[in-house]
């Protein structure tokens, strides 16, 4: 078990602002994840792959007054297994993620799994700059700064887009980055606003999958697609890679999915009445949760 404390002024939950308060973002738990493999090993190293998948969490860490202690425990030290992350709030156990992490026995694709209209997303005219991007997403209600300020440029496709990652600010962690993970789910978001619902905001909900092969550099490139038959106006799934420049895989997201989230009016109207059941994570929620998160 490892022990950590998330400083209520911390750069992940400050950087990562939705509808006008700090969330600690899901990438967050994967690095605390990681950090734990590495203390549990004698060698202190992470043999790549690794993969996480039935993700789950659990309830939202929002910027909290004080600072909040987590507890990391693996189930398999040195090797994965599955992972809890709780928290002790008034005497009272709270488990914020859960999920299985494996570093062997893992299967990968012969070539990156990129989108299949590539040709239309070099050729479209739609391309975006990191300003335009963040004045988008502000306007929807998500503000993202310091390392989660990622996406250099897009271009859209109307299936698939492409996206330039660039951190300016890295938090230098060895293994999960948070920036570029983060800057690969705001892609898909904003592919979403611009191709299918411009006027609602989404959040990711769930993922089966997500592989890292290395370690994620702060600049890549990102490839995604929209997943067939993934979208019904409620939510859209979509598949990932994060390339190197020479074209080497660091990172794939398979069946990503991004659902409708209510506007601020309607939340606290829901949440004033005990029936608000939306989870929103920060950079992605995996796998549908057994119990709704409350707000």
């Amino acid at each position: 078990m490892m022990q950590v404390r998330i400083r209520h002024d911390s750069d992940l939950l400050a950087n990562h602002v939705v509808y006008g308060r700090g969330l600690f973002p899901a990438v967050g738990y994967l690095g605390l994840v990681t950090d734990a493999l590495v203390a549990s090993r004698n060698d202190g190293q992470v043999p790549f792959p690794v993969r996480f998948s039935a993700a789950k969490w659990l309830a939202p860490l929002w910027a909290p007054p004080g600072d909040t202690e987590l507890k990391v425990t693996l189930e398999e030290p040195g090797t994965g297994g599955v992972y809890r992350i709780d928290a002790v709030e008034r005497g009272q156990r709270v488990p914020y993620a859960s999920g299985v992490v494996d570093t062997a026995g893992v299967a990968t694709s012969a070539t990156p799994d990129l989108p299949g209209d590539r040709a239309s997303v070099d050729d479209c005219p739609d391309r975006y700059a990191r300003s335009d991007i963040y004045r988008m997403f502000e306007a929807l209600g998500l503000n993202y700064t310091g390392i989660f300020d990622s996406l250099e440029t897009m271009r859209v496709g109307p299936n698939g887009a492409g996206a330039h990652v660039a951190v300016r600010q890295a938090t230098g962690h060895p293994i999960l980055e948070p920036g570029p993970l983060d800057a690969a789910i705001q892609a898909v978001l904003l592919h979403v606003h611009l191709q299918r619902e411009p006027h609602r905001l989404y959040v990711p909900f769930s993922l089966e999958e997500l592989i890292c092969y290395g370690p994620v550099p702060t600049d890549c490139e990102i490839w995604l697609r929209a997943a067939e038959g993934g979208g019904d106006g409620q939510s859209y799934r979509y598949h990932v890679t994060l390339l190197k420049a020479d074209g080497q895989r660091v990172a794939e997201m398979r069946d990503l999915c991004v659902a409708a989230f209510p506007e601020p009016d309607r939340r606290d109207v829901a949440a004033a009445a005990g029936k608000e059941s939306w989870a929103v994570a920060a950079t992605f929620t995996a796998e549908p949760l057994e119990a709704p998160l409350q707000f």
